[in-house]
């Protein structure tokens, strides 16, 4: 072998070798843009989770307080607040 056919193999190795670095890099910044905007939108819907769970939470405390007054009225009244004859569920 020559010098010249070992440069141009060389040359040519050393091409594609950046060529497949060049390639390697491109995938990797598109995955990390994917990976970040899914971690946004993980963000974004945990957020939208922890305020519905919140106003779960607020409204449950309403209507406690409204059915503990209720039951507390029916005491004060004289009135059972546990019916004798229930109704049962239909489900």
């Amino acid at each position: 072998m020559d010098a010249g056919l070992i440069t141009a193999i060389v040359g040519g190795l050393s091409a594609l070798g950046y060529a497949a670095k060049y390639i390697i890099d491109r995938i990797d910044r598109k995955r990390e843009k994917r990976e970040a905007a899914v971690e946004e939108l993980l963000r974004t819907q945990a957020t939208k989770a922890e305020a519905l769970a919140a106003a779960v939470e607020r409204r449950y405390a309403r209507l406690h307080a409204t059915a503990t007054k209720w039951r507390e009225q029916l005491i004060t009244n004289h009135i059972d607040p546990i019916p004798a004859d229930w109704p049962e569920d239909d489900a």
